[in-house]
């Protein structure tokens, strides 16, 4: 409604894109099965979209999943919808300003500004998005180097959310997560060689279930062009003393087209094997 007012007061049909990325994936366990979705083994869910930019310089977007993930602490089927002036305010559904969007990946209903503060870049959120779901403050501070945090209610329930450690679908759901999340990152490119560590340290559990943790990633990944890239990465859980090693890969197929394999290992044992078709248009 907001997107349509807006157009109609400026006397000029918006120029409208689609947007479409699919993540067909086929996933094999250990101890035999397999299953096929369209979200990968993180949850990172394939999506169309629209997104529409109008004449006093905003950006509308909207983009729904193809598939929700069960007992996902996100269940819309909407995955992202909003309006924004962009570099300087965002009003509805969106991604959670938290960290690289790795370890904590989840996305809720809010307002959010960017602001440069001491030369850094600086994005603050209060979101709210619904009962027994994210709910309160959020926020992100650095470029190469950041700090982020959560503080509020029901953070981290998300199928995306340390989902390195599990398969999506073993979220914690509606109702659980935690009060307090602590997140510094730090990111490095030399080359055709990346490097990142990230820690993330969970507290205030909703319920006895949602014990604290401290959970530290660091991975390399090399690109020697743009058609091909590798990464080997490594977790560790502290509380739960469980790691999980994992090697995955992008390599092109065919125009907007790559194929991404990741390889899990948790404790010393295969976790998974996932194999993704990946088409972004």
């Amino acid at each position: 409604m907001a997107v349509a007012a807006t157009a109609i007061s400026s006397a000029q049909i918006p120029d409208v894109l689609i947007h479409v990325d699919l993540r067909p994936t086929y996933r094999a366990f250990n101890g035999g099965g397999t299953t096929g979705h369209w979200y990968d083994d993180l949850g990172r869910a394939s999506t169309v979209g629209l997104s529409l930019t109008l004449e006093p310089g905003l950006k509308a977007y909207f983009s729904q999943r193809l598939e929700r993930i069960a007992n996902d602490g996100d269940p819309d089927q909407l995955d992202e919808y909003y309006v924004e002036d962009e570099g300087n305010w965002r009003v509805g559904k969106q991604e959670l300003p938290f960290g690289p969007k790795f370890l904590d990946r989840e996305s809720a209903l809010g307002v959010k500004t960017h602001l440069i503060v001491a030369d850094q870049p600086l994005d603050v959120q209060v979101c709210d998005a619904g009962p027994g779901r994210p709910r309160g403050l959020v926020a992100r501070i650095g470029e190469r180097l950041g700090i982020s945090f959560e503080i509020g209610n029901h953070f981290g329930i998300a199928g995306t959310s340390l989902a390195i450690l599990r398969i999506p679908e073993a979220s914690p759901g509606i109702g659980r997560g935690y009060g307090q999340v602590l997140g510094v990152d730090y990111g490095q490119v030399s080359g055709d060689l990346s490097s990142k560590i990230e820690f993330v340290a969970v507290r205030k559990g909703e319920t006895d279930a949602d014990m604290d943790e401290n959970v530290l990633d660091v991975s390399a990944s090399l690109k020697p062009d743009r058609y091909r890239s590798v990464t080997f990465g490594f977790t560790r859980a502290f509380q739960q003393s469980t790691n999980v090693m994992r090697a995955s890969g992008s390599f092109y197929a065919y125009k907007g087209a790559t194929v991404e394999p990741l390889v899990r290992y948790k404790d010393g044992k295969l976790l998974d094997f996932g194999i993704s078709l990946r088409l972004k248009v």
